[in-house]
């Protein structure tokens, strides 16, 4: 969660905003949605109109998983909307981490993942924990999904 936290104060610091004011505002679409997309009565709803992002984290099973006969290699959150959100799970020793973002109301949010390699790799200095594995090739595939992004989202739209 430190990490995830991170990545996020990160982005509101490049983006000059201390406070994260800039994710989601007065304004934010997805809380005119959220009746919509969630119709039951709910004691959470109130906490998610008020928050910026939402955060979950759920440890998994620490050891290998099977399902009808076949090991399991990743597991996914699923979202049912589009709020500025984040998902941990874990499973068999190993960390997925899920950004749900609209670029609309997050602007920028291509950065995303080059501020959670940043936190990541000054988390682990932090903590005096080597890497294993390639980071710059990390960075490579970040940066190249950045690009697509930032192209997708500033293409003229046609309907």
């Amino acid at each position: 969660m430190t990490l995830i936290g991170g990545c996020i104060r990160r982005y509101s610091l490049a983006n000059g905003d201390a406070a994260g004011n800039s994710i989601g505002g007065p304004g934010f679409r997805s809380r005119a949605l959220i009746p919509v997309a969630l119709p039951r009565p709910s004691s959470t709803s109130g906490a998610i109109l008020c928050n910026k992002w939402t955060v979950s984290n759920v440890p998994g099973p620490q050891e290998p998983v099977r399902l009808a006969g076949v090991g399991m290699k990743r597991i996914h959150f699923a979202f049912s909307n589009i709020m500025p959100q984040v998902g941990a799970v874990s499973l068999d020793g190993k960390l997925s981490v899920n950004f749900v973002i609209d670029p609309i109301s997050v602007p920028d949010s291509f950065t995303l993942s080059a501020h959670f390699l940043d936190e990541l790799e000054a988390l682990a200095a932090g903590l005096g924990v080597e890497i294993s594995g390639d980071m710059s090739a990390l960075r490579t595939q970040a940066d190249a999904l950045t690009r697509v992004m930032e192209a997708a989202l500033t293409a003229p739209m046609s309907y």
